[in-house]
């Protein structure tokens, strides 16, 4: 349908320029053209650029362009609807006494953010340096200037603060993050062009291997590594490794893309000012606002917060395993039109999925999950912003035997309700909700942008390894920006959840994305514990109820309940939670002679 007005025609403009859709009509939902979180972003620019303003918010209830017409507050010629007060300036966010404690030689200062220190903590939990730790290898078709690759990322970490910033733990009145003013960035290089292509695989995997266990200094910035590895005359692979609480994928896709066209200008001798981001104290001062506002609390400690807890694996779960999981050739069609037809976007699609395919393999008719959301700040230039602007919250849904189609509905409902309060840490939502965690695993949804069209540099392939976080199992699905397939990803923690449960979800998604997607689906039959299910589900529930009375989540089994600082009115309170809570018969005299994490877990999972 054609346009009506002037300010459907600059909406139907800005559209079909960030979506690349030529054919967009004022009645199509904005989600189910590919729409997304960051895209709302550039949308919401490029129609600014053309004089019509809108609430960001208003795209997530108004998703056609005539409806957010009609129903949004728009304003034409540039006059933007009332936003939030200035964002804060430059050491704004810093305490004086802070501030006065600063060390010279720094553009900046402000706190870290819940989930970078969440990141950090786990990495000093457990103290290894892959934990957080992304490295991957990208085989580049160009041939390797090592000075203008070397002037290319120098000029990207000028231009990016959170590539010239290091964490500050234990020294201010908070965890600071300190963006210093000048950064030395060095390449190294190995040359591997006399060996054959096997070694020169089996030398590049050496060298990824190295990396993932060569620990970065969170006071020393950039928290970022680049390695080059010049293969033949025409191609070289970089090693990138980077901490994963500066750059989020979105962010890591971004550097990745701007730095082979840098080194293109550089190899060109031609000079292009990277495009200016938004400062990352915006987003720090968003989480800030969001953890103060009580409607938003109250949003999640009454909902999504408050769900029953759904726990895959054991205490101190890490992600040590990697599956790809291959789809029918037709999926990517079939998922699309289903989800199309249905006006959700395919995300919500593969997201109720998902949800579905836990409470088969835990046997739970009322499922909870977590979804990765992104919350960068908002404005001309968030899309260019490096850093990490993630957040893990929980969905949930009653499964029942509604169709594909039902479940994707809700699963969108859920999502759109959570906008505005999405900035929320989940870190808040656990220790403020009580009762430990609600969930070990997560959905991650990414749709990068293509990279630059042209004769430049390129990546030709990719690999990496196993991103070790704390959770139990993470799905990652992908619409692939160069083939438009899209891709699933699940990680997991062999330890706790076996390799054939995760074939089992793997085998169930796949039956899913093909089924009719209106039909009823079966009741989820409940699952009775085998043995072996009763002491990991026991173990999740010591777990939790070993956190909410000592702070702090067991390591492993042989963690001892006094070197970890409980005593016996601590003990009195773990036992009355197991008893009460989840119907153990465990006395506090046991519990006094088992000592361990593991021989409690034994102990209880017998009753």
């Amino acid at each position: 349908m054609a346009p009506a007005n002037r300010a459907e025609e600059i909406l139907v403009e800005a559209w079909r320029e960030v979506l690349g859709v030529p054919g967009v009509g004022v009645t199509d939902p904005f989600f189910a053209l590919g729409g997304d979180s960051i895209r709302s972003i550039q949308v919401q620019v490029a129609a600014n650029r053309r004089g019509l303003s809108f609430r960001l918010g208003d795209i997530f209830t108004y998703q056609t362009i005539r409806e957010l017409v009609t129903h949004g507050e728009i304003t034409l010629d540039g006059v933007a609807p009332p936003v939030a007060a200035e964002p804060a300036g430059r050491f704004a966010l810093v305490t004086a006494a802070d501030r006065a404690a600063l060390p010279g030689g720094l553009d900046d200062a402000y706190p870290m953010t819940a989930l970078q220190q969440g990141m950090v903590y786990h990495c000093e939990l457990t103290g290894d340096p892959a934990i957080y730790h992304n490295v991957t290898a990208h085989r580049i078709a160009a041939p390797l200037d090592v000075a203008a690759l070397r002037r290319a990322a120098a000029a990207l970490v000028a231009a990016h603060p959170v590539l010239r910033t290091g964490f500050a733990l234990g020294a201010y009145s908070e965890p600071l993050q300190l963006v210093h003013t000048d950064v030395p960035v060095e390449v190294p290089v190995t040359d591997l062009t006399g060996a054959d292509p096997r070694t020169r695989r089996a030398r590049i995997d050496d060298l990824v291997a190295q990396e993932r266990v060569r620990p970065f200094d969170l006071t020393r910035p950039p928290l970022l590594r680049l390695h080059a590895v010049r293969e033949d005359a025409d191609t070289f692979t970089l090693i990138i490794a980077e901490f994963h609480a500066v750059l989020d994928g979105w962010s890591l896709h971004l550097f990745r893309t701007d730095l082979l066209a840098a080194y293109d200008r550089e190899r060109a001798g031609t000079t292009y000012p990277a495009r200016p981001g938004l400062p990352v104290r915006e987003y720090v001062a968003a989480e800030r606002a969001a953890l103060a506002e009580e409607d938003t609390r109250r949003f999640w400690l009454d909902g999504p917060g408050a769900l029953p807890p759904l726990l895959l694996g054991g205490a101190a779960p890490r992600t040590t395993t990697t599956q790809r999981v291959p789809l029918r050739g037709d999926a990517t069609e079939v998922v699309t039109a289903a989800a199309r037809a249905a006006g959700v976007p395919v995300k919500s699609w593969l997201l109720a999925v998902h949800l579905r395919m836990l409470g088969e393999l835990a046997g739970r008719d009322d499922v909870v999950t977590g979804l990765v959301v992104g919350g960068r700040p908002e404005g001309d230039g968030s899309d260019a912003t490096l850093g990490l602007f993630l957040n893990t919250l929980p969905v949930g849904l009653t499964l029942g035997t509604r169709s594909p189609a039902d479940l994707a509905a809700e699963v969108w409902r859920a999502e759109r309700r959570m906008m505005g309060h999405h900035r929320f840490p989940l870190a808040e939502i656990v220790r403020a909700g009580g009762g430990g965690p609600r969930f070990d695993h997560f959905f991650n949804w990414t749709h990068f942008p293509n990279g630059p069209a042209g004769g430049g540099s390129r990546i030709v392939d990719s690999r990496g390894i196993t991103v070790d976080v704390a959770f139990s199992l993470a799905v990652d699905a992908e619409l692939d920006a160069d083939t438009g397939r899209l891709a699933l990803t699940v990680q997991y923690d062999h330890r706790t959840v076996p390799a054939d449960r995760v074939d089992a979800f793997a085998d169930g998604f796949r039956r899913l994305l093909a089924a009719d997607p209106t039909a009823p689906l079966p009741a989820v039959p409940a699952g009775p514990a085998t043995g072996d299910d009763a002491r990991v589900r026991w173990a999740t529930r010591v777990a939790a109820a070993w956190q909410e009375v000592l702070g702090i989540a067991p390591v492993d089994p042989a963690t001892d309940w006094s070197a970890a600082g409980g005593d016996s009115l601590r003990a009195l309170r773990l036992v009355t939670v197991l008893r009460q809570r989840h119907g153990s018969d465990l006395t506090l005299p046991e519990f006094l002679t088992l000592g361990s994490y593991g021989r409690l877990v034994d102990r209880v999972a017998r009753s």
